[in-house]
C-alpha cells in the first residue's frame, strides 16, 4: 500500500546530501530564514532580498540541499552526509515528524507561516533533544511585536502557480495575538526528452494546501509567561508519473492538527518551564491505476519540564526531562505500534576559561522499553564574542533507534535492526572586518562516523532495511560575506563552497561495488552566491546555485548531469501614509536549464512570477 510513497521517502531517502555551514539569512516575505550554528560566539548577518516565494520551496534559496518530486511535492532534506531520517525539525520548540516514516516532509511546511526559519547543524543545543545525529529545522511561528497589524501577500506565476496569504497581529495589554492563513496552488509544468528523443511538454503533480495558525502571547505578571499555539493544514497533491510512465493516478492527502502550550515562571535564581503539545496527523493515500490504497492515522503528545538557573552569572546550566507517547493506526500495519520514550538531560556552559573561550557540555539519557539507549554526550569549546576571531570546536556521539516502518512494514519490515550508533566533531574559525571588502570569512571542517546505518536495499525486487556496517561522511565547508557602498548603491555578496565525502567503507558483501564510492544524491562539490544591489526603494537580486554530477545508485552506473541555476528578483517599495507596498517580479531558472532533483522526474524550466504585499499599520 502506497509502495511507491514508501521506496521514495524511504529507500531515497537514506542517501545522505550534502550541507552547508549555517550562517547565512535571507529575508523572504519578511520571514527570516537564518542559517547559523546556535553559538553565542557567532553573530548573524542578513540580506533582505525581498523575494516573492513562488513554486519553489524557500530552502531553494539557502545553502540547504533537498530532494524533491516537484514544486509542492514530497520534498526531503538531509545535512553534512546524514541520511534524511537522521535530522530533525522543529516548530515552535517542538519536533514534529512523521512518525512512520522517521522523517519530515519539507514542503508540509509552507515558508509563508513562519516569521522565522533557523537552518542549524550539528552544533547545537537540540541535536540531543532531537536524538538525531544531522541537522534540524526550526519554524517560529509566534506573535511579533511589529508595527504592521494586517499583512496581504498574492503571487502568481506564468506556470498558473499561485500563493495568497494573510497576516494579522494585534495587542491587547499584555497579551499578542496573531493568525495567519495561507492557500497555495502548485503544478509542473516542463520539458523532456521521451525514449526516442523527441522533445515533449506535460504538467503534473498537481497541489492544494490550505493552512491556518493561531498564536497566542500572554504575560500575566513579571514572573508568568504563557504561549499557546495552533496549527491545521489540509495538502493534497499528485504523486507525479516519471518519463518512463504515461500517467500516474497516485494522490496523496496529508491533514494535520497541531496544538502546544508553553508556561514560564521566573525566579530570583532561575527559570522553570514547561512544554506540551498534542499532535494529530492522517495521511491517505490511494492509487486508482493499480487498485492501493491505506489510510494512516498518526497520534503523538509529548511534554518537556526544565530548570535554568545561573551560578555565579558565569556558569549558566539547564536540567530537562521530557516524555512522548507515540501511537500509530494505519491499515498499513498488522498492529498498532507504540511508544513512550522518556529522557534526562543536562547541559551547562563555563564562563571565560582560561581567558580564551568558554567549555559547554550536554549530557542526555534516553529511556525505552525495548531498547538499551546508552548516553549521548556532546562537548564544545568555544571563543568568547571576538570583534575579530572566533572559533569552536565540538565533539559527540550520537544513537538512533529504528522507524516504524522499519520494523513493521508488511512483509519488508526487519524487527532484527540494530539502532545506529558513531560519533562525530567539527570545528570552525570565522573572521570578521578583516578587510572593508571581507565583511566575513568562515572556514568549517566535520567529521561523521556511523555504525549500523539502516538502509533500505532492493534484492531481487523486493524493499527491506538492513543495517550498513560503517558509513563515513567527511568535509569541509567555506563562507565568504562583503558588502560595500558604490555611490548610492548598496552591494551585498555572499559566497559558499562545500566540499563533501560520504562513502560506505566496509563492503555489505561480497565484491560490493559501493565501497568506497560517493553515496546516491551526495554531489562532491556545491557552490551558491547571492548578489544583492539597493538604490533607495529598488532592488536588484540574483541567486546562483550550482551543484556537481549526482549519482543516482550505489555503484555510480547512472547519475544526474551538474545542475546550474540562476534566478533574478527585481522589486519596489512603496510608503504610504497608513501602508507600505512591495512589488516584485521574478526569473527563477533565468537560463533555462533542464535540471532534476530526482530522477527521471524533471523540474520547471524558465517561469516568470509576479508577487505583491502589503503592510498596513
Amino acid at each position: 500500500m502506497y509502495r511507491q510513497l514508501l521506496i521514495f521517502l524511504i529507500a531515497f531517502g537514506l542517501f545522505p546530501a550534502v550541507h552547508s555551514q549555517e550562517q547565512w539569512e535571507i529575508d523572504l516575505l519578511e520571514i527570516s530564514i537564518n542559517e547559523r550554528p546556535l553559538i553565542d560566539a557567532f553573530s548573524s548577518d542578513s540580506i533582505n532580498s525581498d523575494l516573492i516565494l513562488s513554486n519553489f520551496s524557500p530552502f531553494y534559496r539557502t545553502a540547504l540541499n533537498f530532494r524533491e518530486y516537484s514544486p509542492g511535492g514530497i520534498s526531503i532534506f538531509s545535512v553534512r552526509g546524514s541520511t534524511a531520517q537522521q535530522n530533525a525539525v522543529f516548530w515552535n520548540g517542538f519536533k514534529i515528524e512523521n512518525q512512520m516514516l522517521g522523517l519530515t516532509d519539507i514542503n508540509l511546511f509552507p515558508g509563508q507561516m513562519f516569521d522565522q526559519i533557523y537552518i542549524n547543524t550539528s552544533t547545537e543545543t537540540s541535536r540531543l533533544i532531537n536524538g538525531k545525529p544531522g541537522g534540524t529545522i526550526h519554524f517560529n511561528s509566534r506573535p511579533q511585536k511589529n508595527e504592521e497589524k494586517l499583512i496581504i501577500s498574492a503571487f502568481l506565476d506564468n506556470n498558473r502557480n499561485s500563493s495568497y496569504q494573510i497576516n494579522t497581529n494585534l495587542k491587547a495589554g499584555s497579551t499578542l495575538f496573531s493568525i495567519r492563513a495561507l492557500s497555495n496552488q502548485f503544478s509542473n509544468r516542463y520539458s523532456y526528452l521521451d525514449l526516442n528523443n523527441k522533445n515533449r511538454k506535460a504538467e503534473h503533480a498537481k497541489l492544494n494546501q490550505n493552512s491556518i495558525i493561531f498564536s497566542i502571547i500572554h504575560q500575566s505578571s513579571s514572573n508568568w509567561k504563557m504561549s499557546y499555539d495552533l496549527w491545521a493544514q489540509n495538502t493534497e497533491r499528485q504523486i507525479p508519473p516519471t518519463i518512463f510512465q504515461q500517467r500516474s493516478e497516485a494522490e496523496q492527502t496529508d491533514r494535520h492538527f497541531r496544538n502546544a502550550l508553553v508556561l514560564q515562571k521566573s525566579f530570583d535564581k532561575g527559570v522553570l518551564e514547561l512544554r506540551t503539545a498534542f499532535l494529530a496527523e492522517q495521511l491517505i493515500y490511494s492509487d486508482s491505476l493499480i487498485q492501493e490504497f491505506s489510510n494512516s492515522r498518526m497520534l503523538e503528545w509529548q511534554s518537556r519540564l526544565s530548570y535554568s538557573l545561573s551560578i555565579a552569572s558565569l556558569f549558566p546550566i539547564k536540567v530537562e526531562s521530557g516524555l512522548r507517547n507515540i501511537k500509530i493506526r494505519s491499515d498499513a500495519y498488522d498492529n498498532t505500534p507504540h511508544q513512550s520514550p522518556f529522557f534526562l538531560s543536562f547541559s551547562g556552559k563555563s564562563g571565560d576559561l582560561f581567558s580564551f573561550g568558554q567549555l559547554g557540555i550536554q549530557l542526555k539519557q534516553e529511556f525505552n522499553r525495548d531498547y538499551s539507549i546508552p548516553l549521548t554526550y556532546q562537548f564544545q569549546l568555544s571563543s568568547m564574542n571576538k570583534q575579530l576571531l572566533n572559533w569552536f570546536i565540538t565533539a559527540g556521539n550520537h544513537y538512533r533507534l529504528p522507524t516504524f516502518n522499519d520494523l513493521y512494514w508488511p512483509g519488508s519490515g526487519n524487527k532484527q535492526l540494530f539502532p545506529e550508533n558513531g560519533y562525530q566533531f567539527d570545528g570552525s574559525i570565522q573572521i570578521n572586518h578583516l578587510h572593508p571588502l571581507l565583511k566575513q570569512l568562515e572556514l568549517t571542517g566535520f567529521y561523521r562516523k556511523t555504525n549500523n546505518l539502516i538502509f533500505w536495499n532492493n534484492r531481487q525486487g523486493s524493499w527491506r532495511p538492513e543495517n550498513l556496517s560503517t558509513v563515513k561522511a567527511r568535509g569541509f565547508e567555506f563562507r565568504w560575506h562583503t558588502e560595500w557602498m558604490i555611490s548610492e548603491v548598496k552591494v551585498l555578496s555572499k559566497l559558499g563552497y562545500d566540499f563533501v565525502l560520504s562513502e560506505l567503507t566496509k563492503d555489505r558483501f561480497p565484491n560490493d561495488a559501493a565501497i568506497n564510492k560517493q553515496l546516491p544524491y551526495i554531489p562532491k562539490h556545491s557552490f551558491i552566491l547571492e548578489n544583492v544591489f539597493q538604490y533607495r526603494d529598488w532592488q536588484l537580486s540574483s541567486h546562483f546555485r550550482s551543484l556537481s554530477t549526482r549519482y543516482t545508485n550505489t555503484d555510480h552506473s547512472s547519475s544526474l548531469e551538474p545542475n546550474h541555476l540562476l534566478d533574478i528578483s527585481i522589486s519596489k517599495s512603496l510608503d504610504l501614509n497608513f501602508m507600505r507596498c512591495n512589488l516584485s517580479l521574478s526569473v527563477y531558472n533565468a537560463t533555462n536549464k533542464s535540471h532534476f532533483s530526482v530522477a527521471n522526474r524533471p523540474l520547471p524550466l524558465r517561469s516568470f512570477g509576479l508577487g505583491a504585499q502589503i503592510f498596513i499599520h
